[in-house]
């Protein structure tokens, strides 16, 4: 009716084969019955192809069913052009979808997606920020508290997903930075005592000549932890000024590297303010056991040493 007195050969197939609707196709390889086959004058489509011709016709014909929105007219028709296996398949998705339901047209069109603007099955919204992300989530929350459970809303937060993945992405990377900074400390530590150890043995006389004048043991310990508190306090300084100015440089590889200009690594005061706290606990404790070996020191032994 299309293309009457047309024959279809092998060369001509692949132009005509375009121009075929949906239904004109499933005629010609038989996947609709006789009774309500749409009349053509293309006979012997399938008995003239090959298994490559056909193949390629059912390649087609799977795009274009791709294309087509299920709906009451086409459903039926559609139904029909599977084969026993994947109508099985099918059916089973049916039943996965609404094990407690009774199937028909009306409710399969409902589970396959078929929606009316009047009745949409699902509402996208796209917020401008994340403050109004919030606004969104925090607006269904409050509806859904005062609505029966009938009317409650179902929805995905899909950026608080993916923000939730990239926290957790993010929270590993640190808490592995943490374990390596924490090695460094204690081996920092251990270091600070050691020097501190040897500033004992080799100050020993003085040791002896402060014991011998009238300083106590505790007094002596007193020179050392106080030593080494200012040898924290001037590290703890010496790290932060680096960290400021490590941060010039750093801000302008970021900038440059994802084109976002407010982006930028900077050091909180409060922050700098703990690390120096913590750089002279740590010089602390790690000079205690040192200086409470210069304060058991014997003053008599301490003065012959040279």
């Amino acid at each position: 009716q299309m293309m009457p007195g047309v024959e279809i050969t092998a060369d001509n197939l692949v132009i005509l084969l375009p121009a075929m609707s949906i239904e004109q196709i499933m005629v010609a390889i038989g996947g609709i019955p006789k009774s309500e086959q749409v009349p053509m004058d293309i006979k012997g489509l399938q008995a003239m192809c090959g298994e490559e011709a056909m193949a390629a016709i059912y390649d087609y014909m799977n795009e274009q069913l791709m294309l087509m929105s299920v709906d009451a007219t086409n459903f039926p028709t559609l139904l029909r052009t599977m084969d026993d296996e994947q109508f099985a398949t099918f059916q089973d998705k049916l039943y996965e979808l609404a094990p407690q339901m009774d199937a028909d047209l009306e409710s399969n069109l409902k589970l396959l997606g078929d929606a009316e603007k009047s009745t949409p099955a699902s509402v996208n919204f796209y917020a401008v920020d994340f403050e109004a992300k919030e606004y969104l989530v925090d607006f269904i929350a409050k509806y859904n508290d005062a609505a029966s459970k009938e009317d409650k809303l179902q929805y995905s937060d899909v950026v608080g997903n993916l923000m939730s993945s990239v926290t957790i992405i993010v929270d590993a990377i640190s808490y592995v930075l943490i374990a390596f900074v924490s090695i460094s400390l204690v081996v920092s530590s251990i270091m600070i005592g050691i020097i501190t150890y040897i500033s004992v043995l080799e100050r020993t006389k003085e040791i002896g000549i402060l014991r011998a004048i009238g300083a106590s043991k505790k007094d002596i310990s007193r020179v050392f932890n106080a030593e080494t508190l200012i040898i924290g306090f001037a590290a703890g300084i010496i790290g932060i000024l680096f960290t400021v100015l490590a941060c010039i440089p750093a801000n302008a590889i970021l900038r440059s590297a994802t084109g976002i200009a407010s982006l930028s690594a900077v050091l909180p005061w409060a922050g700098a303010v703990a690390l120096i706290i913590i750089s002279m606990v740590l010089t602390f404790v790690a000079g205690l056991f040192p200086a409470g070996i210069a304060a058991r020191k014997d003053p008599v032994i301490a003065l012959r040493t040279e």
